[in-house]
């Protein structure tokens, strides 16, 4: 099983789609509509998709998908999901700074500590790979 961050959109689409048939997916992004169409694209047969949106700079949220993603047995985690605020950082708006560093600092390190010992665990437990 597979966790995708930023999976709604861009590269996140992209390692979806390079991800092999077999590989269950759990997708998450902020946009519902564009996973549950992403979902409907690579879904079928015995493959496992599931879709959280979630503003992984959100602490409950980003909780949320980490306890889903553990529930599931994730044993891949592709941490894709960022953006950047462009432009002089005196005249960016602060809020979108420090958003910017919840979603591509803070929550690679929250989702990555959290999942990580049950993804070694699993991978001893099982004679298998978990990244």
């Amino acid at each position: 099983m597979a966790l995708v961050t930023g999976a709604s959109s861009g590269i996140g689409g992209a390692f979806v789609a390079a991800l092999p048939a077999s590989t269950g997916l759990l997708l998450t992004g902020r946009r519902s509509d564009r996973l549950a169409a992403l979902a409907e694209q690579v879904g079928g047969g015995d493959r496992t998709v599931e879709v959280l949106a979630a503003d992984l700079g959100d602490a409950a949220e980003r909780r949320a998908l980490i306890d889903r993603a553990d529930a599931l047995g994730v044993d891949l985690l592709i941490n894709n999901a960022g953006f950047g605020a462009f432009g002089r950082f005196v005249e960016n708006d602060p809020d979108t700074e420090l958003a910017m560093i919840d979603v591509n600092v803070t929550a690679v390190v929250d989702i990555t500590r959290r999942l990580l010992p049950g993804m070694v665990s699993r991978a001893a437990r099982d004679g298998r790979r978990a990244g």
